[in-house]
């Protein structure tokens, strides 16, 4: 919230500098297991959580990259 204008702003922080891809979506998986609905209790559930996102990304990641990169 801006007070001297009085309206509410977007404001960007970067939340991480990472050296490679590789390092990014690491970051950013314990970013989405962290912040995520989910309240995890053990060992088991973030092991399931884990995998389930590197799913998603592998999923993503073939529909967008051609073959042999």
């Amino acid at each position: 919230y801006d007070e001297k204008s009085g309206i509410n702003r977007l404001v960007e922080v970067p939340l991480a500098h990472c050296k490679n891809v590789e390092d990014a979506l690491h970051w950013l998986r314990g970013y989405l297991i962290r912040t995520g609905s989910e309240h995890i209790k053990t060992v088991d559930q973030l092991a399931i959580k884990s995998h389930e996102i590197e799913r998603q990304f592998d999923t993503y990641i073939k529909e967008r990259v051609p073959e042999g990169l």
